[in-house]
């Protein structure tokens, strides 16, 4: 047993009746152990007043001081919290609040997995990240970089390059590069492939492709992909990192997307293979 105090940090982006219920249960069960918890400052009047919360809005206090962070949610909150925790190398541990919840650990009804962490039974999964950078703007996404034409116009037309050497030009509705982990999101919905994420690799995908040799490609980690924007006429093209950023990409602009020096760490309670995972909730049952 872990004697010394331990802090973990509660997340949620939302106040939803299902989330306030959740994170009530966590603080009992994390009380109950003599841990010392984080909570966002929303949430300071929905709770009892208990000596081991301390309320903050304060990220650094979130990420920084915490043993774990737990993050309460679907898929796009537990990604959005990992990307920040990764930069504090803090694991991260998901409990689902939505429906397909592939990057979370634990369901609501599992709660009680999480004495293990206090009890130091459980493993550690690092996965990979990659740096985008567009002009002065620099993202780190834990899944993909999505470069597609904005809402209805025509297609596009860009040039991938792999370190120097020009890969090929696509004519297409955009380009998905994708992080082992993001290869089950929408790169698997555009036919990309599956990435076991213990690879470390960029995946490319291309995004209804008017040539029918454009096909996903995986890359090395050595090298930095850039992929310019050579469309001649007025369409929009646009730079989403994670799905949460979004930027225009002028004609002529270039996107470059390299292995992350970071990671991000998940912590794991059950014995769940990635594999077992994907046919659970990605397969059809």
């Amino acid at each position: 047993m872990v004697t010394e105090m331990m802090t973990f940090t509660v997340i949620s982006n939302t106040k939803s009746p299902a989330s306030i219920n959740i994170i009530s249960d966590i603080i009992s069960l994390l009380s109950e152990s003599g841990c010392r918890i984080i909570l966002n400052k929303k949430y300071e009047s929905d709770f009892s007043a208990l000596s081991q919360i301390l309320y903050t809005d304060d990220e650094h206090l979130m990420f920084d001081e915490s043993d774990f962070v737990i993050v309460v949610g679907g898929d796009g909150s537990i990604m959005h919290a990992a990307v920040k925790a990764a930069k504090s190398q803090v694991p991260v541990i998901g409990v689902n609040l939505g429906k397909l919840g592939y990057l979370a650990e634990l369901e609501p009804s599992e709660l009680f997995e999480i004495r293990h962490l206090i009890n130091g039974d459980y493993e550690i999964d690092k996965r990979m990240l990659l740096d985008v950078k567009s002009g002065t703007n620099s993202f780190v996404a834990l899944n993909d970089a999505v470069i597609s034409r904005l809402g209805n116009s025509r297609i596009i037309d860009l040039k991938l390059y792999c370190g120097s050497e020009e890969v090929g030009d696509y004519r297409c509705d955009g380009l998905i590069l994708t992080s082992p982990t993001g290869s089950t999101a929408y790169s698997m919905s555009a036919g990309g492939s599956i990435i076991d994420p213990q690879l470390e690799c960029i995946g490319v995908t291309p995004i209804c492709p008017m040539a029918h040799g454009s096909r996903p490609m995986v890359f090395s980690p050595d090298f930095t992909l850039t992929i310019k924007n050579v469309t001649e006429d007025d369409n929009k093209v646009i730079l989403s990192v994670d799905g949460f950023e979004h930027f225009d990409i002028p004609s002529g602009s270039s996107v470059t997307v390299k292995k992350s020096s970071v990671y991000v760490k998940f912590a794991r309670l059950k014995n769940n293979t990635f594999y077992k995972t994907l046919r659970y909730k990605i397969s059809d049952r």
